[in-house]
């Protein structure tokens, strides 16, 4: 029987041997293939919903928008709104696009389209709006196959 070197280092008990074993390729193809699964059943994030969550993000920049106004100008903080007025500009452009993406590749009426952007221009209406806009994701047929 072959002894052990006791000052030998047992490769598969150091604290970077979990490391070792990911790199081998074997787990993370089983990771990949757990997310891709993961991804495609339960995050189905298509443009209506992410319409939806871009509307909320929005309203939800809008009040802190708000709130950095009242820094900016009721306390001399000129710097307050530089970070929540680019995010709440971005989110906008992306709820517009998410809108016309809507309106053109999912069929969806101009009035609701027209609706879903007005309301993005008052703070807290886009969150009375909300129930409305699940019923008419829940009620729009899916999206049709990219052709190609």
């Amino acid at each position: 029987m072959r002894r052990r070197n006791a000052g030998a280092i047992d490769r598969e008990s150091t604290p970077s041997a979990p490391l070792r074993r990911l790199h081998d390729g074997h787990l993370a193809r089983q990771l990949a293939v757990a997310a891709r699964e993961t991804l495609a059943h339960h995050a189905r994030m298509d443009s209506l919903r992410a319409l939806r969550w871009a509307a909320l993000a929005e309203a939800v920049s809008y009040l802190v928008l708000g709130g950095a106004m009242v820094l900016k100008y009721g306390y001399g903080q000129a710097g307050a709104i530089r970070i929540p007025g680019m995010v709440h500009g971005v989110l906008f452009l992306l709820l517009s696009w998410l809108a016309i993406e809507a309106r053109v590749n999912r069929g969806w009426p101009l009035t609701r389209v027209l609706v879903v952007l007005l309301a993005s221009l008052l703070p807290v209406v886009p969150f009375f709006l909300d129930g409305k806009v699940r019923a008419w994701i829940a009620s729009s047929p899916p999206p049709s196959p990219k052709a190609g």
